[in-house]
């Protein structure tokens, strides 16, 4: 069953898993096929399911044939208007497939994954590799693809959203590689905020 992110662990948790109950949600989507399904394995045995769709969604495939999607989201604070979470999806790919392959690897990614969820000071950084598929319609600049399967770990960051996340989706992402380097260099921030975070409190 599709869910929000409503449950709490404690009471001290209780208002920032509030503000991220928004975050999960099944909400409109500009640019349709690009959501994410995310199966969270928690530690009392339960499964919890969530979708997020995502409206920015771009890729550039820079000189060394690599391809980089990047999905960003934000929206407003559940009962904070004035108050936004953000999140921000890389895929990354190890290798891209060439012509010379066969027609089931063409198109197929081993890629790394980063998903940031960003609340003010709040940062949770999930990290994993996934099987990625994609289709280049290069008239179009636009690339349709998949994620098989991911399987995210806590990376760094303070509380936790997820304890052990599977993703899969399907994306739609625009060329624009001002975009990809924004969020990218944007993200790189983020984790590295969260390691000076963690070296100041030791």
């Amino acid at each position: 069953m599709k869910n929000h992110l409503s449950n709490h662990r404690s009471a001290k948790l209780v208002c920032l898993a509030c503000l991220f109950a928004c975050v999960l949600s099944l909400v409109g989507c500009k640019q349709a096929g690009t959501s994410l399904h995310i199966r969270d394995y928690r530690d009392d045995g339960r499964v919890v399911q969530y979708v997020q769709p995502f409206t920015q969604v771009y890729y550039d495939i820079n000189s060394a044939g690599e391809l980089d999607v990047v999905l960003r989201e934000e929206v407003p604070a559940e009962g904070n208007p004035n108050r936004s979470i953000e999140q921000i999806v890389h895929i990354q790919s190890i290798w891209l497939s060439r012509y010379a392959q066969t027609s089931s690897e063409e198109g197929q990614i081993s890629g790394d994954i980063t998903y940031a969820i960003v609340d003010g000071a709040n940062v949770s950084i999930y990290a994993g590799i996934g099987s990625t598929h994609f289709r280049h319609y290069k008239k179009k600049d636009i690339v349709r693809g998949s994620i098989g399967q991911a399987v995210l770990n806590i990376r760094s960051g303070g509380i936790p959203v997820f304890r052990r996340a599977e993703v899969k989706g399907t994306f739609v992402a625009q060329r624009n590689r001002r975009e990809v380097v924004r969020l990218t260099n944007l993200l790189k921030r983020y984790l590295a905020d969260t390691k000076d975070r963690r070296v100041r409190s030791h």
